[in-house]
């Protein structure tokens, strides 16, 4: 297992980042609301810290699986900017993230972003997060990059365009179906989830995407596409649950497919591909106008009695 040193994680002087043009870059943004900073912006490595707050929380009083995601894909993101050749741009095409531990309000996460893999078509990044002086969180991901054509401007990315590359995706619905009165926590409140049917055999829900969504490249976050899967999934997990248990999301995979622009309604089924004493495991189909534009698995442990 890797070795994390105790934070303050010891910053190379060569590559300090001040932490206050994160959130300039970040502003009005979902990264910005996350509330993270880059501390240490390297070719071979990138730091990262941010605090947990009420903002990140589940119903319960334990950071949110998607807030985990969010936070390894934003540090995940700039250090991958950081490899990209000038003129192109990536977008994740992978992610896949393992949480070892419960994080509480007023911890302070730190994640260590190193390449394992700098290729011309793509890039493969493992994020390791620690609190205090173990490690809590791992986190992979693939992303694509992706060249100007012809020599021209950089291709539209998931990850970083300009303003005027956002559009609209058709005209906005109204839901058909009334929102379950379930409620979320802080930090899927924040985002807008709702809920629209919950059973044993799937639950369904939907957002639309706005400004509260988007990272700088103003599409939407991958720690988004992980958190609206993971909710949805996780009302799923509940109606499996018997009386007095509970669960936490141990393991989380998404497929991102398509992008996400201000705008587009997203849809949500969520199905079992087993319920057991122990675990659960989901699978959930996004889908926007009914195309599928991401794939989300996760793997929940049953525990009993509180956490």
């Amino acid at each position: 297992m890797p070795t994390i040193p105790a934070p303050p994680i010891e910053i190379n002087t060569e590559f300090a980042f001040d932490s206050e043009i994160t959130h300039k870059f970040t502003k009005n943004t979902f990264p910005g609301w996350l509330g993270f900073e880059v501390v240490e912006l390297g070719p071979e490595r990138t730091v990262g810290k941010m605090v947990v707050s009420e903002r990140h929380l589940h119903r319960v009083d334990n950071m949110h699986a998607g807030a985990w995601t969010a936070f390894a894909d934003s540090i995940a993101g700039w250090a991958t900017a950081r490899r990209v050749p000038v003129g192109w741009n990536f977008t994740t095409a992978e992610m896949k993230m393992n949480m070892f531990a419960l994080a509480k309000r007023g911890d302070e996460l730190w994640a260590v972003a190193e390449p394992l893999h700098i290729g011309r078509r793509t890039q493969t990044w493992e994020v390791r997060i620690s609190c205090r002086d173990r490690l809590v969180g791992n986190f992979l991901c693939t992303q694509v990059l992706l060249e100007p054509k012809n020599g021209g401007a950089p291709q539209v990315s998931t990850s970083e365009v300009p303003p005027e590359a956002v559009g609209v995706e058709g005209d906005e619905r109204t839901p058909q179906v009334p929102a379950l009165d379930i409620p979320q926590g802080p930090y899927a409140t924040h985002l807008g989830i709702e809920l629209v049917e919950v059973t044993k055999e799937r639950a369904l829900g939907r957002m639309t995407i706005d400004e509260r969504h988007l990272h700088s490249g103003k599409f939407m976050h991958g720690g988004v596409w992980a958190t609206f899967g993971d909710t949805v999934a996780g009302e799923g997990t509940i109606a499996n649950l018997r009386e007095g248990q509970v669960f936490s999301s141990v393991d989380l995979k998404v497929n991102v497919i398509g992008a996400g622009r201000a705008g587009m309604m997203l849809e949500a089924e969520a199905t079992p591909l087993h319920t057991g004493r122990r675990t659960q495991v989901w699978m959930v189909m996004i889908r926007a106008e009914g195309k599928v534009v991401a794939q989300f698995t996760n793997t929940q442990m049953v525990l009993e009695g509180k956490f």
